[in-house]
Parts: C-alpha cells; sequence; structure tokens
C-alpha cells in the first residue's frame, strides 16, 4: 500500500497539488528579502569602488566630484562633476554579479547615458574589476594627447649627430660657468669704464 501510495505523491509534488509543496519547493519571504539585499549590497561596494578609483587617480578630484548614487535610482550609477567628467567622460554602470548578460549592461548603460559614451564596469567574486566601452571611443582615448599636468611631455625625436652636439654644448656651458670667477668679472668690467672717453 505504500509502494502504491508513493508514485501518487510523486506526481502530486510535479503538479504542485501537494500540501507540502510549497514548503519544499518554494523560497521564504525572508530569504528572498536577504538575498535582495546582499545584492544590493554587492553592487553598492562597486559603485563605491570606482568612484574611490576615480578620486585616487585623478589629484584634482575632490569625492565631491565623483559620488556612488543610492541602490534603486535612476540614472547612472557614478554622478560627476562637470570637472571630473573632462576626466573620465564615460557614462558607468557597474554591475557585480555572477551572472551577466553584458549585451543588456551596455543597454542600460546607453539608456542612462545622457550623450555620454556608455562605460560598464564589472566583476563577481574573486574576481578583478573589468569594464567593457565601445571600440570608438577606446581608440579616442588612446589616440588623445597626454594634458595632465603631472605627465611631463615626450622629449623630441632627435637624430644621434644633434644630440651629440646638444650635449657638448650643455658641456661647454657647464664648464664655462663653473670656472667663471665673479670677482674678475666685475674688475674687469671696472676697467672697461674707466677706459671709456668722457664726454
Amino acid at each position: 500500500m505504500l509502494l502504491g501510495a508513493a508514485p501518487f505523491f510523486f506526481l502530486q509534488i510535479r503538479a504542485g497539488n501537494h500540501p507540502h509543496y510549497r514548503r519544499l519547493f518554494s523560497v521564504h519571504p525572508v530569504a528572498l528579502r536577504m538575498k535582495c539585499q546582499s545584492a544590493k549590497a554587492k553592487g553598492r561596494r562597486l559603485q563605491q569602488k570606482v568612484a574611490s578609483d576615480i578620486v585616487t587617480t585623478f589629484p584634482g578630484l575632490s569625492p565631491d566630484d565623483v559620488r556612488s548614487v543610492s541602490m534603486g535610482c535612476n540614472g547612472e550609477d557614478v554622478l560627476m562633476s562637470p570637472l571630473a567628467r573632462t576626466k573620465v567622460p564615460f557614462s558607468i554602470e557597474c554591475k557585480n554579479t555572477e551572472r551577466l548578460s553584458i549585451w543588456s549592461a551596455i543597454e542600460q548603460c546607453k539608456q542612462n547615458a545622457s550623450g555620454h559614451p556608455p562605460l560598464v564596469v564589472f566583476k563577481k567574486n574573486h574576481s578583478e574589476m573589468y569594464a567593457t566601452l565601445p571600440w570608438k571611443s577606446l581608440l579616442a582615448l588612446l589616440g588623445a594627447p597626454r594634458t595632465a599636468s603631472h605627465d611631463p611631455p615626450d622629449p623630441p625625436d632627435l637624430p644621434p649627430s644633434k644630440r651629440r652636439r646638444i650635449a657638448a654644448l650643455l658641456g661647454d656651458a657647464q664648464q664655462l660657468l663653473m670656472s667663471s670667477d665673479p670677482l674678475a668679472d666685475d674688475a674687469m668690467e671696472t676697467d672697461t669704464r674707466e677706459g671709456e672717453p668722457h664726454a
């Protein structure tokens, strides 16, 4: 009799009609709420990390220039001031998840971009942070001249002969400065003035 009832029990389980079905196969509301809060906390940590990295990379920026928005708010995940936008001209979307639909994330970022190129920053547990942006934006970024004040310009590409000539001139000038006697120069200038005819 017990064996005969078993198939009926499993048929009810598969159909979802058994009284213990919801207890066995449904997620408790408290557990579901905790899972949602944990996912939001992960996303918030990534947003804060991105904002902190931007401020650290560009010394002229302050935390007020780059701010992480509250989870659930519409728009960009990282708000930037006009000054910060000159340093990072992108609209940033952050995704900290184990399963990422990159195309959906890009589309969401484009909808919130407000005319700026979309930049999706993403990671998962125990992984590095990665970023994706349009190919043309990457080429423009790589080809842009370096204008940061702390970044010295590249030296001119001179032929070896001119480099040797410049080095020789600098060496001669340095020897001249080291061998010059300020007192002797003053005496020579005085003698020259005394020898000049008076009007």
